[in-house]
């Protein structure tokens, strides 16, 4: 790799993933040491206390975490001289030569003395020359070449260079862009100027296949640099040269305005770049001007009805509109043809893909956006409609960038326009960075350590002949990642016939995802949505599967029922002999697992009508297990509950009886009255046996049998569930957990749900009218990135690395998977 590649990337990596400090763009006087800035540098450091800059540039946690930044010979050599003779005001020109190599020139007023004698094969020389010397000195690892002329002193390791600036026709810098950034930089602080040309040049070394729209910006930049222990800032400008046609042009006279395609950009998307203007009309002619193209559009175009665009970065890409009326401009889009609904959002197809490209070059590279849709005020073009799917997900989820702390955090640091802003996605953009780089780079980016700092941004504001610099790199303090994601959308074949169920895989210790369809087959997925297998049953499972250790040894097995068999299936969907069992009188409720002591010593409970038949692990029926029919049906699945070390087998019938029933089948509590039940179940609740009954009142029945009646709801349809310390009960849009009350949004609710993981309770309840999905904690208190969508009761389990997933209903065929 050539030096001049070594010597720049540092310094391009700042830009490339928004590296910046702060500054405040003051005049100053020109100084003396700008009349020996080559005309040829690339970038230059100028700074009123080098020495201090270095030194705190090496004490930063960014830069300590990730020293190869600094492995090229022009940083090693100016800390070389820093330690041995010290530097204040200075200017640092980094040029690249005819050979390609690397060259620094240091220019300062301070008097750079080495001292060599305690150095070991080390050499000084003296090349005379006509009207000046160069001093050489040479060490086992540098070799650095000075000069100086009046008050003036020059270092270098090139002697060619010291010759360049020393002759009688050396030339300096002198374009307009640079005059202007060095006008307004801040002498009193270290700035950093950059010749734009230089940064276009390496960025197409680095990313050849690039379509950011970064080159040709401008002529040159100046950052002042103030480097903090965690954090960068960068304020500065970025000048235009009257002669050139650059790329900030095309926003003259075009007032900024607020970014928002972060709020329709996922959390897993890499990144963003927006560019915004308040009259459409104006930026088109400048995009004609810039083009020196006569293009036209219609008074009615969708474009006059926008004010943002930008591209979202992702495993598949967008191109995305904020609109000024989103009904105008979907009435300039009629006539295009609807190919789909996807959560009430409509789909269309784009009988013109490559208009965009066309009409918003060079800020639009890409093309062939085959599908788009609305959502509120944004129009977005994907090439498939299930990146359309996922953008909408994550829209009604809210996980989108905008709702992370980190770039909330981060953008309050930025001005609140952009004419063009860029955000990278810190968390997810290694990896394209790393896809996208050339052979020559790729062991540079991988090697770039950015944990702790999620997100990067820099904006630009074009004023008059020029453009204000602003960017952020903030180190996030605790965790960057938050709220809910969505890991899968599983779509079948029809609609979801019972509701889905995260099971454990015994191999992998991975959750995985059961279902069954209206066509009663039975599919198992893992967290990503792929099939793991599927069996076809000739009849619906009724009501929960559960997984067993039938053989007590870690393995994991599958029992439920359907309407005349008891089944068990083992982890790759095979029947586990003897099962199952058949049966000729229909099973009128789904089985029943007991254990009763934890232990594995499952007993499996058949309800027909009136009567309850016991089974073992080996499908043979319970000795011991003595009971007697019922006189009326049996409504509900017999359950277990302990109170107080005691075990109770609890159903009620259609006649109104609660039995309440030991191990053996016999009664165990004799219930003092009759209940006419709702459809709640009954649960374990601070002793008693708890459920609701016909008239929405919540019964408690302790274990002597006695009958206590809560207030009557104060609406209707009062469901609830409960654990041994949490009570949570929904009736009409009053949800209530342990009595704290919170009033929800008018709706179709279904019962709440408990589940306790890895010491945390989490209660879910489903708003199916609205499709949104809550999740609250047991103080009452709606967690982080709820609502999701959802269009059923939940299940939540814990699976490895103690991740919390939520599998719910989507679609009418759709399964969705998320992660807290």
């Amino acid at each position: 790799m050539k030096l001049c590649k070594q010597k720049n990337f540092w310094i391009f990596i700042f830009l490339t993933t928004i590296l910046f400090f702060s500054c405040t763009p003051d005049k100053q006087e020109k100084s003396d040491l700008q009349d020996f800035i080559p005309s040829s540098a690339d970038y230059l450091l100028q700074s009123p206390d080098l020495t201090n800059f270095l030194n705190n540039v090496d004490s930063t946690s960014f830069f300590k975490t990730n020293p190869t930044l600094f492995e090229n010979s022009n940083y090693l050599h100016l800390q070389n001289l820093n330690n041995s003779s010290g530097m204040q005001e200075a200017l640092v020109a980094f040029v690249e030569n005819e050979e390609g190599t690397g060259n620094y020139l240091l220019i300062t007023r301070d008097s750079l003395q080495i001292d060599t004698d305690s150095i070991k094969n080390r050499s000084r020389e003296t090349l005379k020359y006509e009207e000046f010397e160069i001093q050489k000195i040479s060490t086992e690892k540098f070799t650095t070449y000075f000069t100086k002329t009046k008050d003036v002193f020059f270092a270098s390791n090139s002697q060619g260079v010291l010759e360049t600036i020393m002759r009688k026709d050396f030339k300096s810098i002198s374009s307009e862009g640079f005059k202007m950034a060095w006008a307004v930089a801040d002498k009193n602080r270290t700035s950093l100027f950059i010749n734009n040309r230089s940064i276009d040049k390496l960025f197409k070394q680095i990313f050849p296949a690039a379509t950011l729209p970064l080159h040709n910006l401008g002529s040159w930049s100046v950052l002042d640099l103030e480097t903090e222990d965690q954090n960068f800032l960068i304020n500065g400008i970025l000048s235009l040269d009257e002669n050139s046609q650059e790329l900030m042009d095309i926003f003259q006279e075009v007032p900024a305005q607020k970014n928002r395609i972060a709020e329709i950009t996922p959390t897993s998307a890499f990144g963003f770049y927006s560019f915004t203007y308040s009259n459409f009309e104006k930026l088109f002619r400048n995009l004609n001007n810039f083009r020196r193209d006569s293009l036209e559009i219609s008074q009615n175009h969708v474009l006059n009805y926008t004010k943002e665009a930008g591209i979202i970065y992702s495993e598949e890409n967008f191109l995305v509109f904020t609109t000024t009326d989103p009904e105008l401009a979907k009435e300039s889009l009629v006539g295009e043809k609807k190919v789909s609904d996807f959560r009430g959002i409509e789909i269309f197809k784009n009988t013109e893909p490559k208009q965009f490209s066309k009409l918003l070059q060079p800020l639009i590279k890409e093309d062939e956006f085959q599908f788009y849709t609305f959502l509120e005020d944004f129009l977005i073009f994907s090439n498939t409609t299930e990146g359309l799917e996922n953008i909408i997900i994550n829209f009604q989820n809210n996980t989108t960038l905008s709702e992370l702390s980190y770039y909330q955090e981060a953008i309050a640091n930025l001005a609140g326009s952009s004419s063009l802003l860029f955000v990278a996605n810190n968390e997810t953009v290694k990896t394209v960075l790393h896809e996208n780089a050339s052979e020559d780079y790729k062991d540079k980016v991988t090697s770039l350590n950015l944990e702790g700092y999620p997100i990067a941004t820099i904006q630009f504001v074009q004023d008059q002949n020029f453009a204000h610099l602003h960017g952020i790199l903030k180190m996030s303090q605790g965790k960057t990642s938050e709220g809910i994601q969505q890991l899968a959308s599983i779509k079948l074949n029809s609609g979801i016939g019972i509701l889905p169920h995260l099971v454990q895989n015994h191999n992998t210790n991975e959750l995985e995802v059961l279902v069954q369809d209206e066509e009663n087959i039975l599919y198992v997925f893992n967290t990503k949505g792929e099939l793991q297998w599927k069996k076809e049953f000739s009849t619906r499972i009724t009501g929960a599967i559960y997984q067993v250790d039938l053989y007590k040894n870690g393995n994991l097995q599958y029992l439920f029922s359907t309407p005349n068999a008891l089944h068990v299936l083992d982890q790759n969907g095979k029947p586990v002999k003897p099962f199952p069992l058949e049966f000729e009188d229909e099973i009128t409720r789904p089985v029943s697992l007991f254990d009763y002591d934890n232990n594995r010593n499952y007993r499996l409970v058949i309800t027909q009508k009136n009567d309850l038949l016991m089974y073992d692990t080996k499908g043979k029926i319970v000795r011991g297990f003595d009971f007697d029919k019922t006189d009326s049906q049996i409504l509900q699945s017999p359950k277990h509950i302990r109170l107080k070390n005691k075990d109770y087998v609890v159903f009620t019938e259609e006649n109104g009886k609660l039995n309440i029933i030991s191990r053996q089948g016999k009664s165990r509590v004799s219930v003092k009255e009759k209940i006419q039940i709702s459809d709640n179940e009954w649960y374990e609740h601070k002793g008693n046996f708890v459920s609701v009954n016909s008239e929405g009142k919540v019964v408690f029945v302790d274990e002597n049998g006695n009958v206590k009646k809560g207030e009557t709801a104060s609406e209707a349809n009062l469901n609830i569930f409960a654990t041994e310390n949490i009570l949570a009960s929904i009736s009409e849009n009053i949800l209530k957990i342990n009595g704290k009350e919170i009033t929800l949004d008018y709706g179709l609710y279904t019962v709440p749900k408990i589940f306790n993981l890895g010491g945390k309770t989490y209660i879910t309840v489903t708003d199916t009218q609205a499709q949104r999905l809550l999740v609250f904690n047991e103080n009452a208190e709606l967690l982080p990135g709820f609502p999701v969508y959802g269009n059923s009761a939940a299940a939540i389990a814990a699976g490895k690395n103690k991740k919390i997933l939520i599998t719910v209903k989507g679609e009418e065929n759709s399964v969705l998977v998320y992660e807290m």
